[in-house]
């Protein structure tokens, strides 16, 4: 059973924790994308007893942080929305004031020549008539060379802010990835970082007001990011970089590009230096003439089938690998050759008789006598 002092002590704490986490939030209270954060208390597992259960004071499980995803996924969409309005709007304006109204630039200049047409065409003869048509063709032809030189001047100021900002982006993206790969080693400890999903909420903003971003959750507590009609530009610790690439129908003017790339450590494979040139080696290799001629066969690629030769492998698994190579029979000359000696055979010498036989022989006569 808990004493007085277990309980008193465990509702210190939660206070304790409760104190800190309000002071958290009111010294964060102007950092941008910052969420309020509340400490969950909640009763411990009661003591049994013979006499029932018995409570064992206070806990605090976790601190959350006050959050709402679907509602987060929506301000980024409408951000994303309002940061594409915002852009068009800016160019068009732009472009509107090129152009001109009716009361000006082109459109004054086409009414101007079209009333000084019909003034020519109607009086052919009046050579006052025919040189306001001039006048009027010539100021026309200038306010088109003249937007025209704007217009280019406008694109090519496009081209520099989105150089400015693929570098930016290139950078949130790489942090979001940061952010997947310590959030994901973090919540293995059971409990959620906030401090960090906060930074990666407010990263996929700015994005979003830049590149218009959509984010899918991920079950490990990664955020994947796509653009476009699906392009994956943050997936789990790996992170994409755009770039400007040449245009395939117009390679003077650059568009924005896409190249996966990945954040996963080097491979740890090891391997063996090399040899030092002319350093002597304790046990050197010796191959043969025949494993380097094999070898510089596997190497080189097979012969093309033609209808005057025919080629094949076949390949005999007995400890080594073979490779035949068979080509048409053809009609040699053979050399005249001489025919080869004789061999004579070997004269071998009469065996001499033993004593015993000469002295039984030398008695065998005296007996015939």
């Amino acid at each position: 059973m808990a004493s007085l002092l277990t309980l008193g002590s465990s509702a210190l704490n939660a206070a304790n924790v409760g104190l800190r986490t309000t002071g958290h939030n009111i010294a964060n209270v102007n950092t941008p994308g910052y969420s309020r954060q509340v400490a969950v208390a909640t009763t411990p597992m009661p003591q049994f007893s013979g006499s029932g259960f018995f409570g064992r004071g206070v806990e605090i499980s976790t601190v959350r942080r006050v959050y709402d995803g679907f509602l987060t996924a929506q301000a980024h969409t409408a951000t994303a929305r309002a940061g594409e309005a915002f852009a068009r709007a800016g160019q068009l304006d732009l472009v509107n004031g090129i152009l001109g109204t009716t009361d000006g630039g082109i459109g004054a200049a086409m009414n101007a020549f079209q009333g000084a047409i019909g003034a020519a065409a109607s009086h052919p003869g009046d050579l006052a008539s025919r040189q306001s048509a001039l006048s009027s063709a010539q100021a026309l032809a200038s306010q088109f060379n003249d937007a025209a030189s704007r217009l280019a001047e406008q694109r090519r100021g496009v081209e520099a802010q989105l150089r400015s900002l693929v570098g930016g982006v290139n950078q949130q993206l790489k942090d979001v990835a940061d952010l997947n790969r310590q959030i994901q080693l973090a919540q293995g400890n059971g409990q959620p970082p906030n401090d960090l999903l906060d930074r990666r909420d407010t990263l996929v903003r700015n994005l979003s007001q830049s590149i218009g971003v959509t984010s899918v959750s991920q079950s490990d507590g990664s955020l994947s990011l796509f653009v476009g009609s699906g392009q994956s530009v943050v997936l789990g610790a790996s992170a994409s970089t755009l770039s400007l690439q040449p245009d395939a129908f117009d390679p003077r003017h650059p568009v924005l590009g896409i190249t996966q790339g990945s954040t996963f450590p080097p491979s740890t494979r090891a391997s063996s230096p090399a040899a030092p040139s002319g350093a002597c080696s304790s046990s050197p290799t010796r191959t043969s003439r025949r494993s380097r001629t094999r070898s510089a066969a596997s190497r080189s690629p097979p012969p093309a089938p033609t209808t005057r030769a025919i080629a094949w492998a076949w390949t005999r698994r007995a400890g080594r690998e073979r490779t035949f190579s068979r080509s048409p029979r053809r009609s040699r000359p053979r050399a005249a050759t001489t025919p080869a000696p004789a061999r004579s055979r070997r004269a071998w010498p009469t065996p001499r008789p033993s004593p015993r036989a000469a002295i039984a022989s030398i008695s065998t006569a005296r007996i015939t006598r």
